[in-house]
């Protein structure tokens, strides 16, 4: 059952439960009600505050209005349970505050690590440049090295080429000396040769016709070709 009434310009609602009792005694019936005000509105209950002197009035005169101490003692409930309502949610906002905190601080850890091993990823970058650098220049060194070292080979063959052809020569020379000194020893032993008889002239050959006649070629001589000691004719 909701009520509503106005006190002192103001208008007030509350609900309020009603309980009756009937007894029956002797045809007679005799009925009991209770009324209890179950009103949580704080601007009713700040006026109940205000209208304490209104109770000590009615007070004064033997009599006191039925169900306000009973309305105060509702909204005085209402009030702490609305109290421990509010509580309980500042308890929860602190806690989602205190996990907010506890997610950033884990985010901007997760950050500082991102942010270093960035740093270390540089840091093997730049390692990795340099010793790709210094392979680059080990490689230019071997390769100095190598084109030095067949150059210093190439010399040495060429020098050991020279030595075999310049023995090959000596040895063409002293074998050449040898069969001249034996020649020379052979004719100086041996007796002297009769001379041979002269022999008789032959007769011009007829000239061929001169209108068919070709100057006569000369007979090329072969020419001396001097290699590694040894003479050659082509």
């Amino acid at each position: 059952m909701t009520l509503s009434f106005l006190h002192k310009g103001r208008k007030f609602c509350c609900s309020a439960t009603t309980t009756t009792a009937s007894t029956t005694n002797n045809n007679t019936t005799t009925t009991t009600t209770t009324t209890t005000d179950d009103d949580n509105d704080d601007d009713n209950d700040e006026d109940e505050d205000d209208d304490d002197d209104d109770d000590e009035v009615a007070g004064d005169e033997g009599h006191r209005p039925h169900g306000r101490s009973d309305g105060r003692a509702c909204a005085a409930e209402a009030r702490a349970v609305k109290a421990e309502e509010a509580e309980a949610r500042a308890v929860e906002v602190e806690k989602r505050a205190v996990k907010a905190e506890v997610r950033a601080v884990k985010v901007e850890e997760r950050a500082v690590k991102a942010e270093e091993r960035a740093v270390k990823a540089e840091e093997r970058a730049v390692k990795a440049e340099e010793r790709a650098v210094a392979a680059e220049e080990r490689a230019k060194a071997a390769e100095e090295r190598a084109k030095e070292k067949h150059a210093l080979e190439m010399k040495k063959l060429r020098l050991e080429i020279k030595k075999l052809a310049d023995e090959d020569e000596e040895r063409e020379e002293k074998k050449k000396k040898k069969k001249k000194d034996e020649e020379e020893e052979e004719a100086a032993s041996a007796p002297a040769p009769a001379p041979a008889p002269a022999p008789a002239p032959l007769p011009p050959p007829p000239p061929p016709p001169r209108s068919r006649m070709r100057p006569p070629q000369q007979q090329q001589q072969p020419k001396k070709l001097r290699w590694k000691g040894a003479t050659k004719y082509c």
